[in-house]
């Protein structure tokens, strides 16, 4: 018997039959649960696991046997009241939390199923999106706690702080891996070749000619209007998005790593179905390319893993389906080259954090913080832009870990230590990230050249400072050429000026390859280009400086006798400030030096 056979006899029972069977298995995961508890067989933790993953499958049960809103509400709402009283009452051991007077996770659960339930049946939106949320609550924080439990909490297991305690690396890997399998099955089910039938069957949620779609120019172009093209506020938001982005530079599919990404992955998946002749595997028959597919499945599992960490105590339970369903209706009718760059912007950002996380490059919200901007940067300006981001960073940090006496001295006197913190990394990336957006949203060339040029002016601070202290000879001040202790603000010496100059160069033929490689050769444009970027990025040091020597906050140790940049003493005791102004602090001082370079060269190009 054919699947629409099968789906055809389930959908000419009585809605009330398929309301009952929905009752009969969710208190049947819960019989079977308590029962393996009382007799020892899984602990509470486990039944917790088997019920929170088994109910998340109620809503195939729902999408097969009930038509009707009101109908379908009736199992979520009725369960709200029923966890309401079993979590005052602990009535149902094994699906309450041991911690439950402060977890309220069970009754979450429920009043997030209502929430999509009001969306899809008869809502704006299709039934299965709400299947996608609710499978990624179900088996994405599912195994991201069995998976935490058994493995997290072993001796040498990495753990990290999040709010609410703490979180485990294995755990957090297995809710991004779940989700990811999860949502990329459903969506290549609900869009790819099986798509057909299951409209012609007239499951809830597809339309007779393909898969829901905003016009021809979303993930799924070529499928017939859904709710989404009938009108209304999100249709006109998702029509304002579309037109507003093709108007600029980031909305043009110009971007070699995305391309390369789409026919890559599109053309193996082409080679495995002409060399195996499966017709599933043949994306001529699929409404979405494979590359959009996984696109769509990296961002949810980033998103969903996203909100089970910063969300405790249960409340999980309602922000993951919460936030799942948005992105994925946001997804949906965006065109494969948009929904394939923001995949590549969170992949790739997600990945160096953590990496420059673990090396010790910086600071849990420095890491936060960077996979932001660089994200922010990835969208606005494609992987070229990126990887000029990536050239100072890693520059950066290789030239952070060269360690000596004389460098272990100057940092001793500055504000912070060698892991870049928030504001660190705000400091020196949030200009040329803004910078990146204008370009991105306008189109001006202007703003593309001050991208660079903000670069180039951290790249060439962090060289001159790293490099700098290195030198063998006392620096002197910039002000009145006299001899500084090393790593004072506003010394110099001629290595690190050599330096500033070198770092400042480094970012712009990064930049100007690059441009060629996308661009075309045009020699006098490139000269003109590295000039320019080098000479911002070269005038954001020396501006640095100045500014350390008579503006930035510089106080007196009595602990150490030394002049330094830090506000208080090895016992936390205040230090006398000696000259300057307490908000400019050394990372103050490196973003306005940046601004002032920026805008110079730029007001001087443009005029």
């Amino acid at each position: 018997m054919q699947f629409q056979e099968y789906f055809r006899i389930l959908r000419g029972m009585n809605e009330w039959v398929g309301l009952a069977l929905s009752y009969l298995f969710i208190f049947a995961l819960i019989g079977i649960a308590q029962i393996l508890l009382k007799r020892g067989v899984v602990n509470a933790s486990g039944t917790r696991k088997i019920v929170h993953i088994g109910v998340a499958h109620w809503w195939i049960i729902a999408m097969l046997t009930i038509e009707r809103a009101v109908i379908a509400l009736i199992g979520p709402v009725s369960f709200i009241v029923i966890n309401a009283w079993s979590w005052k009452t602990h009535v149902f051991a094994a699906m309450e939390h041991e911690d439950h007077r402060r977890n309220l996770g069970t009754i979450w659960f429920p009043l997030a199923l209502t929430g999509l339930v009001l969306l899809t049946w008869g809502g704006p939106f299709p039934q299965w999106y709400g299947l996608v949320a609710i499978l990624v609550l179900g088996w994405g924080d599912g195994l991201a706690s069995v998976v935490g439990e058994r493995l997290g909490s072993r001796p040498g297991a990495r753990r990290f702080p999040v709010p609410g305690g703490t979180k485990s690396v294995a755990g957090t890997t297995a809710i991004f891996l779940a989700t990811a399998v999860v949502t990329t099955l459903l969506v290549w089910l609900f869009t790819g070749p099986s798509a057909a039938g299951t409209a012609a069957a007239g499951l809830p949620g597809t339309s007779a000619g393909g898969p829901p779609t905003v016009g021809s120019g979303g993930l799924a172009g070529g499928g017939s209007p859904s709710a989404f093209s009938s009108g209304g506020l999100w249709s006109g938001l998702v029509h304002f998005l579309q037109t507003a982005a093709e108007r600029t530079w980031v909305g043009r599919p110009t971007d070699h790593t995305v391309l390369w990404a789409l026919s890559r992955l599109d053309g193996l998946v082409r080679l495995a179905a002409e060399q195996t002749g499966a017709a599933l595997l043949d994306p001529a028959r699929w409404a979405l390319a494979p590359t959009g597919i996984l696109a769509i499945g990296l961002v949810l599992a980033a998103t969903a893993t996203a909100a089970e960490l910063l969300t405790p105590w249960g409340i999980d339970n309602l922000t993951i389906p919460a936030v799942t369903f948005v992105v994925l209706a946001a997804l949906m009718p965006l065109p494969a080259e948009w929904v394939v760059r923001l995949a590549l912007a969170v992949g790739l950002n997600v990945l160096v954090a953590v990496v420059a996380y673990w090396r010790r490059s910086v600071t849990a919200g420095g890491a936060l913080t960077g996979a932001f901007l660089g994200f922010l940067i990835f969208l606005a300006g494609g992987g070229f832009y990126w990887s000029v981001l990536m050239a100072f960073f890693f520059s950066s940090s290789l030239l952070g870990r060269i360690r000596n006496e004389r460098k272990r001295d100057a940092e001793s006197l500055t504000e912070k230590g060698g892991r870049r913190d928030t504001v660190q990394v705000l400091a020196n990336g949030g200009l040329a990230t803004a910078m990146a957006l204008a370009h991105g949203l306008s189109g001006l060339p202007v703003f593309m050249l001050g991208f660079a040029i903000a670069l180039a002016a951290a790249n060439a601070d962090t060289w001159a400072s790293e490099i700098g202290v290195l030198s063998r000879k006392t620096p002197v001040s910039i002000l009145t050429w006299r001899a500084v202790p090393r790593g004072t603000s506003g010394g110099v010496s001629l290595l690190g000026v050599t330096a500033s100059a070198a770092g400042s160069l480094f970012i712009a033929l990064w930049f100007v390859a690059g441009y060629w490689l996308r661009e075309g050769w045009n020699p006098v444009e490139l000269a003109a280009i590295t000039a320019a970027i080098t000479a911002g990025g070269f005038l954001g040091s020396l501006v640095d400086s100045l500014l350390g020597a008579t503006v930035q906050a510089q106080y007196w140790d009595n602990l150490r006798d030394k002049v330094t940049e830090r506000a208080a003493d090895a016992r936390g005791r205040p230090n006398r400030r000696t000259r300057g102004w307490v908000p400019l602090t050394n990372d103050a001082v490196n973003a306005l030096s940046g601004i002032i370079s920026t805008v110079v060269l730029v007001l001087v190009i443009s005029g």
